[in-house]
């Protein structure tokens, strides 16, 4: 989705977009260019890097700090499901243990709180995911009432409609709202498969008048496999280390990020395919240490002894499944310019996010590191908002100022 809220098949896309860089085993190695076939554009690029004195950096301390030891420590963050930062500097977050949107100003002072618990009219059963609607309006998510509901700036209620098309889907997140009001949902439906494979995913549309539920574009989800541990019930496991999706929305188009290819496809807003970027990417194995290092920390978080006695049982048959190669990429984020941000998959070191900066013109520029754990939530073209938690859980919200040396003030 746009980075105001919260990533492929390449036989397919080869046998369709006919041109250098669709290479095989016995074909010409990668190759950059900027191509049409049938109506596509076909743009494959290598890594860029910052012209000298042109990066963009994020501020290592935080300007503005909600939750824990910021301006308002009343009350505890939990389970953020997302936040935003409106024109007027105000910043609003989703917090879902309460069910309730908390409005704060730019130096993250408490303002007031919209919502709460329920099934009326401005409340919610689940709040799972916001995302800006036009102007500053805000689209809330309700996946337990398969629901979006309309609030203006302030929280106050103007109106929600159903999204009965979702109800058969495993997961469901916003995904973010085109110009002409259609929200866009990213569905995923799991599958039981002794073999990991990708979870189908498809985006849904519902238009500002609520009808709607048409499928645009498929992709696939998380790749996932059934394990069936001794005296339990065969259940879905993620694939340790497999790659996952991001859908990603703009007023006037959206795109699907590929997480075992370095991709990005981009569509119309009817669906059409308009766009597919690659970047050159060499795969990383996942090696014996990884798949060791993995194991220990599924093994460590069993909640009992009998349950991590079973798993540790289980990973020395070999009963869990690892893919060959780490992913191409991880999060992908679209900023309010049209920038992607495209992070670099790491198993290193998680206290230092790398993201790979693509323009909107889809052209690779330079790295941006973030500080420390921040999972970014929303970028603007001078900040991250963003989630961190600390050893124990707790949540805060931090907003971080972004220098951009492109840009001239």
């Amino acid at each position: 989705m746009a980075a105001d809220a919260r990533v492929r098949p390449l036989v397919i896309v080869c046998a369709a977009l006919a041109g250098p860089g669709c290479a095989g085993d016995d074909d010409p190695p990668f190759r950059a260019g900027r191509w049409d076939s049938a109506g596509v554009e076909v743009v494959q690029r290598s890594a860029g890097s910052w012209p000298a004195g042109r990066g963009w950096t994020v501020a290592a301390e935080p300007a503005a700090v909600i939750g824990a030891g910021g301006a308002d420590s009343t009350d505890a963050l939990f389970a953020v499901a997302g936040a935003l930062r409106l024109d007027d500097g105000r910043i609003v977050v989703a917090n879902g243990g309460t069910r309730e949107l908390w409005f704060f100003d730019g130096a993250g002072r408490p303002l007031h709180r919209a919502g709460g618990e329920g099934e009326g009219p401005g409340e919610f059963r689940g709040l799972d995911g916001i995302a800006r609607y036009r102007g500053d309006s805000i689209a809330v998510f309700d996946r337990a009432l398969l629901r979006v509901s309309l609030l203006d700036d302030e929280g106050r209620f103007a109106r929600s409609f159903p999204t009965p098309a979702a109800a058969a889907a495993s997961s469901v997140d916003l995904a973010g709202v085109l110009a002409d009001g259609s929200v866009l949902l990213a569905t995923v439906q799991w599958r039981e498969s002794r073999a990991p494979a990708r979870a189908p995913g498809a985006v849904l549309r519902w238009t500002a008048g609520g009808g709607g539920g048409d499928s645009l574009a498929p992709f696939p989800g998380p790749e996932m496999y059934w394990l069936a541990l001794p005296g339990f019930p065969p259940g879905p496991r993620m694939r340790p280390y497999g790659p996952s999706a991001s859908v990603l929305v703009e007023a006037d188009r959206f795109h699907v990020a590929h997480g075992d290819l370095y991709e990005i496809r981009t569509y119309d807003p009817a669906g059409r395919l308009t766009r597919v970027y690659r970047q050159h990417h060499m795969p990383e194995p996942v090696t014996p240490d990884l798949r060791e290092r993995h194991a220990r920390a599924w093994i460590e978080a069993a909640p009992n002894t009998r349950v991590r006695t079973i798993r540790e049982r289980e990973y020395r048959r070999g009963n869990l499944d690892f893919p060959d190669d780490l992913p191409a990429h991880g999060q992908v984020l679209l900023d309010r310019d049209g920038f992607f941000w495209v992070e670099a998959y790491s198993v290193a070191d998680p206290d230092h996010r790398s993201f790979r900066i693509i323009s909107r013109e889809a052209e690779p520029l330079g790295s941006v590191t973030l500080p420390g754990r921040l999972e970014p939530l929303g970028i603007g073209a001078d900040y991250v908002l963003g989630l961190m938690r600390d050893s124990l859980g707790v949540e805060r919200i931090q907003l971080h100022e972004l220098v951009r040396g492109d840009r001239e003030d």
